[in-house]
């Protein structure tokens, strides 16, 4: 009896309108009782067809009721019937007895405006639920096919040697052996999966260190989302990998990006405090990209901050070196130790070890490194250590 209309319901509104509801329940019960008595005394054939919903009216009723224009007069008496229904209760939701004629077109425009924002939303809507669904597809391919790998970025201590102490990265290898970028991460945000694939790179870390000299001292940093650092459960799932793969929990590191900041404060301090006690250092990831500041330094008690790549790009600006050099200070102030991630040239790696800053981190070091080519990395970096030393 009832042919739902999205455009009735939300472009009116009638949801929640205790004027327009009375039609929308009047209409159909009306039409119902006409075409009923219409076919009960003979005067249209009965329906005998099934036709498709999209068929538009008239061309429905001429085919529903075996070819016979019988069934279009009855679906224009229907309509008809319908606009005689509403028109009285939608005047009177508008207010026309009551309103002059400038009134009475400053209210058809709302209506108008009402009912293209509508249609605006259901297009969005439609829209954003194909991307979604596209999305999905490519991550339902990534899961069923082809493989996540661990990079690993060395972090150097430019005045000890025998600091060790990686950044681990994420990357899809296909079916055909090549391998793709961290773009991939943007799908599974869009599709609200980040703590699934935070959780599944903390168990592929995890594995990877069973097979590291850990006993050097070795540190290797675990990026996770706004998501999974706001997480409640998380830090019980952290400590009960750490037992399950028998590594020490001094040697795992956690990035907090800068945007996790803007979550639950409350659930990333209890977070964050959780994972110190268990050993576990806690970093902030590209400080100075765009959202934290010297405060939230001093409310989450961070042990380490890596200052980003973007603010080692202005230093060839007198004002951009004194910022860097400012925010140099900041381990003075909170007792963080500092990172000076993107170092890619000699003169940056001097810039930033004339600030005070003893560890960076970028491909003036090292590319991020395949986990076969790791071991390589330490026994080559402790060949140079024993040297200096002896």
């Amino acid at each position: 009896m009832f042919n739902i209309n999205e455009l009735l319901l939300f472009g009116l509104p009638i949801i929640f309108n205790p004027t327009l509801i009375i039609p929308f329940i009047l209409v159909p019960m009306v039409a119902f009782v006409v075409v009923y008595v219409s076919m009960a005394m003979g005067f249209v054939e009965p329906v005998s067809t099934i036709v498709d919903w999209m068929t538009p009216p008239l061309i429905s009723g001429y085919l529903a009721t075996q070819n016979s224009f019988g069934g279009v007069i009855l679906q224009l008496v229907v309509i008809g019937l319908g606009i005689l229904i509403y028109r009285p209760f939608y005047l009177s939701y508008v207010g026309k007895s009551s309103l002059d004629s400038k009134n009475m077109l400053r209210k058809v425009e709302i209506e108008r405006s009402t009912l293209k924002s509508f249609l605006g939303d259901v297009n969005t809507s439609m829209a954003s639920y194909i991307s979604k669904h596209e999305v999905s597809k490519r991550v339902s391919k990534m899961l069923s096919s082809g493989e996540f790998v661990m990079f690993y970025q060395p972090q150097v201590h430019l005045t000890d040697s025998g600091h060790l102490a990686f950044e681990s990265l994420v990357r899809y290898r296909d079916e055909q052996g090549n391998m793709h970028s961290p773009a991939f991460i943007q799908d599974f945000q869009n599709l609200g999966a980040m703590g699934q694939l935070d959780q599944m790179v903390i168990d592929m870390v995890l594995a990877d260190m069973c097979k590291l000299p850990l006993e050097s001292g070795c540190k290797i940093a675990v990026n996770v989302s706004a998501e999974t650092i706001s997480n409640p459960d998380i830090v019980d799932y952290i400590a009960e990998r750490l037992k399950y793969h028998k590594v020490p929990a001094t040697s795992l590191e956690i990035e907090i990006t800068e945007e996790a900041i803007l979550e639950d404060h409350n659930q990333i301090s209890e977070n964050i405090r959780a994972l110190q006690k268990l050993g576990i250092t806690v970093a902030i990831d590209d400080f100075g990209s765009g959202y934290a500041s010297f405060p939230h330094l001093l409310q989450f008690h961070f042990d380490k901050v890596k200052l980003d790549r973007s603010l080692l790009l202005n230093v060839k600006e007198e004002r951009g070196q004194n910022l860097y050099q400012l925010l140099a200070k900041i381990s003075e102030v909170t007792g963080c130790a500092l990172v000076a991630e993107g170092v890619e040239t000699n003169a940056e790696k001097h810039f930033v070890a004339s600030c005070g800053i003893d560890i960076c981190q970028g491909y003036y070091f090292s590319q991020p490194l395949p986990f076969d080519e790791v071991s390589v990395w330490i026994e080559a970096h402790r060949v140079i250590h024993t040297r200096l030393v002896s």
